[in-house]
């Protein structure tokens, strides 16, 4: 789905380049998380992955706003 996401939107340049590393790095955490059970997570990942979950909805409700 991130790869999708970033043919779609990101390589068309409809959003920002930021928004696809974001994507490509909450699936790295998110696969440590699920399969390395030693993996350390922190507060604030979580926070930076929530902050980019919320630009991503803004920045695709403003897209089907248009």
């Amino acid at each position: 789905m991130v790869s999708l996401f970033g043919q779609l939107y990101v390589k068309t340049k409809e959003v920002g380049r930021e928004i696809g590393w974001g994507l490509n790095t909450a699936l790295k955490l998110r696969n440590m998380a699920r399969y390395k059970p030693d993996a350390l997570l922190s507060e604030e990942d979580a926070k930076d992955v929530l902050d980019l979950a919320e630009r991503v909805i803004e920045t695709l409700s403003k897209r089907i706003d248009d």
